[in-house]
């Protein structure tokens, strides 16, 4: 694997959790989170 691929899938990592981060806090579940 080449740096930038890796480069590359940290930042769409990054990007996923940050989504889902603020979708959870805008949205929490209906069981309550943690």
């Amino acid at each position: 694997m080449t740096r930038s691929s890796m480069l590359i899938i940290l930042l769409v990592t990054a990007i996923f959790v940050s989504i889902l981060t603020s979708a959870w806090l805008l949205e929490p579940p209906a069981w309550g989170g943690f």
